[in-house]
Formats: C-alpha cells, structure tokens, sequence
C-alpha cells in the first residue's frame, strides 16, 4: 500500500461520509467475493480517473474513464499499488475483452452524467460474472434539485427500481438512502488541494461534522445507493449490439 493510498483508506475517508459509505460496501463485497475462490477480486471503476473510492482497497482494479491523459495514468499507476489496467473508452460503449470479467463494478456518482443511461446499464451487467455485484451511487432526485449543468438528470428511487430492475430483475437490487443532509454538507463536497488549504480544511472538517449530524424532522439522505447482483444464470443469447 502506498502512502497516497493508507492516506485516502485509512485517514481521510473519515472526513467524507459518502466516501465512507462506498468503501464499506466495497470491503464487504470484496471479502464475499474471495470465499468463491477467486485468487484475488476484480473490480472496474467506472469513470474512475479521480475517483478514490477503490484504493486501498485489496483487489485488481480496472479504471474505465472515457478521457484518461497519459500524464493522468501515469500519475495514477504512481500512487496506487491495486491498478491492474486502465482502458479509456465511452462507458456506455461495449468494451472488448470487458463480458463476464468482474466481480464487483463502482459506479459513484457518475448516472447522473450520461443520456444513454439504457447501454451504460446493460454494459454494467454484461461486464459482471454471474454473482456479481454493482455498487452505484447518484444524487437523490426527490429532494436534490438539479442546479448542475453538467448533470442531465437527477433520479427518485422508484426511477432506479425500474431502470435497473429491467436489466437486473426487480428481485436482484437493493436501494437505499445515504448521507443524510445538514447545514455545510455542500462544503464537504468540495475538491481537495494543497493549493488550496483552506478551503480543504473547510471541507474536511465539514465532512467529519456531518457523520455526527443528528438528522432532523425536516431533513433528507442527499444520496440514493444502490446494489444490484447479477443473476447465477448465465445468459446463453449471443448480444447483438455492435462491438466499438
């Protein structure tokens, strides 16, 4: 484990609950993956370029981002010890090579980007081996309205239930809602920089308040997470879409 890693898995996941949330679920799956006996989990982390969510964490993981600079890979392969492959492609493109491959796939953050969210999910499920699990996080379109331009579209439960639950079947997902909102959550949201260190102290210290915030009333989850497990039966029907 390299410091950059022990510094994100081990110090500053504390200080951002979402973050917390996903590692948590990722060591869970990663040691149910490991009873099956497979020497060692494999993980894809969809648009992964700047995501932390994996390190540390005890597997092979494959980044998938749609643009990766050679600059951005390298410095990448530099401070995580887990990476086995990065692939720069479109998400909701076919991969070659990619069907049947991984045991887990994370997804954080990331739904809420794409308008062919119809192939980006049907990717996920090819991409998983049967028994797989797809860890997805998106902003919780019932209460988070959506001011950000660069999101095409924030999702209510009931719309993922059935967006994944086409795919996946309705028995085979889990929804639930995660970090609860509280009064500078949207600080702790915030970029960390050394350039920057007041305002990452600011969203440090907003981030470790808020696993101590008392929901209220009033208050809502900001987040929606959701688990789907891709069925022990194998799919025998060859996939027509076209290979890019």
């Amino acid at each position: 484990m390299t410091i950059y890693e022990f510094m994100y898995s081990r110090v500053l996941i504390h200080f951002f609950p979402l973050y917390l949330e996903v590692n948590r679920q990722l060591k869970y799956f990663t040691e149910r993956a490991k009873l099956h006996d497979y020497c060692l989990t494999n993980i894809l982390d969809v648009a992964g370029r700047r995501s932390q969510y994996t390190s540390g964490i005890d597997a092979q993981i494959t980044l998938l981002d749609k643009c990766i600079s050679l600059e951005d890979m390298n410095k990448i392969c530099n401070r995580r010890s887990n990476i086995k492959y990065i692939q720069t492609a479109d998400a909701t493109k076919i991969v070659k090579g990619f069907n049947g491959r991984f045991d887990i796939i994370v997804c954080v953050e990331f739904l809420e980007h794409i308008k062919d969210t119809e192939n980006l999910i049907k990717n996920l499920y090819d991409y998983l081996r049967p028994g797989g699990v797809l860890i997805l996080t998106t902003p919780n379109g019932e209460f988070v309205q959506n001011t950000n331009p660069e999101h095409v579209r924030h999702y209510e439960e009931k719309d993922l239930r059935c967006k994944f639950g086409k795919v996946f079947g309705y028995a085979n997902i889990g929804v639930k809602r995660i970090c609860t909102d509280y009064p500078g959550r949207h600080y702790a949201f915030s970029s960390w920089s050394i350039k920057r260190p007041l305002k990452t102290i600011r969203s440090m210290f907003c981030g470790f308040v808020g696993r101590f915030y008392k929901p209220s009333n009033d208050s809502y989850e900001h987040n929606l997470l959701l688990i789907a497990k891709k069925s022990e039966q194998i799919n025998v029907f060859k996939d027509e879409r076209n290979v890019s």
